[in-house]
């Protein structure tokens, strides 16, 4: 029995397959040994099978998504020329209007690919230094004609520079998804802020919204939820993907109703030299 215990201790240890052998003849403990030789055999075809099911769906995902956008990219670029050559202030107005509805698809098509893909891989986590604060400026900046258009305007005064450990691209993800969030959702001007809180650095976006007594903000980060009232046309996905990308960097996402502010706050780890 000692000898089996140990070839199992070794086995989980080095996540080796190897089967488990008994030089002694003893039926009950041949039978046990050939028992949980069973038990591996089907544990290990569980876990290739899964593999196989994990590649075929994102085979299909990949298909279907590129299904999609082809003839939306080709409509989408249709649509765009029309709108350049249309004189009429009438016809312009409404071409705009399919345009605005096709770039609506087109968000709802990605966010819903990226979501999927990102549910069924295994995470893909690369971490190092990140410095936060020039991540979020340069962000905000990208994006700061968007505000303009909305006339929204970002608040972020966070001057020294503060250290993450985490995933550069699913950090930079996350980050844009929260600004699309309050481009979508905004009533007001936007409260960007990074603070340390212990060992973890905290990144507040916080903005006005409306219908503060429709939001649910338990519900906030679950996959399509949309408050009742809302006049966005968002998809519900944005906010999913963010809990999902910070849970894959052990980081936790928060979200708190304070009359008619909405503060998101995700909690990151923090650099530690």
């Amino acid at each position: 029995m000692k000898n089996i215990n140990k070839q199992i201790e070794i086995r989980i240890k080095e996540k080796s397959r190897q089967a488990l052998n008994l030089e002694l003849f003893d039926r009950n403990l041949n039978l046990l040994v050939a028992n949980i030789n069973k038990i591996f055999m089907v544990e290990e075809n569980l876990r290739v099978e899964a593999i196989v099911h994990e590649e075929k769906l994102k085979d299909m995902i990949a298909n279907i998504s590129h299904d999609l956008r082809t003839p939306l990219t080709a409509v989408k670029g249709y649509i765009q020329l029309l709108y350049k050559t249309i004189i009429n202030s009438r016809e312009k107005e409404m071409t705009s209007i399919v345009l605005n509805h096709i770039n609506e698809l087109e968000q709802l098509i990605n966010n819903f690919f990226e979501l999927s893909y990102l549910e069924i891989s295994k995470p893909d986590v690369k971490l190092k230094k990140i410095n936060l604060t020039n991540m979020v400026s340069n962000s905000i900046v990208d994006y700061i004609y968007d505000f303009e258009e909305k006339n929204l305007q970002v608040e972020f005064k966070v001057e020294n520079p503060i250290y993450v450990y985490g995933d550069e691209e699913k950090t930079k993800r996350i980050i844009q998804n929260l600004i699309k969030n309050c481009l979508s959702h905004s009533s007001g001007n936007v409260i960007v802020d990074i603070f340390n809180k212990d060992k973890s650095v905290i990144l507040s976006f916080k903005n006005p919204i409306l219908y503060t007594n429709e939001i649910y903000v338990e519900n906030l980060f679950d996959k399509f939820y949309i408050a009742e009232k809302s006049q966005s046309r968002s998809t519900g996905l944005g906010l999913s993907i963010v809990k999902l990308l910070t849970e894959q960097m052990n980081g936790e996402v928060n979200a708190f109703l304070n009359e008619n502010n909405l503060d998101i706050q995700i909690e990151l780890n923090r650099y530690i030299n």
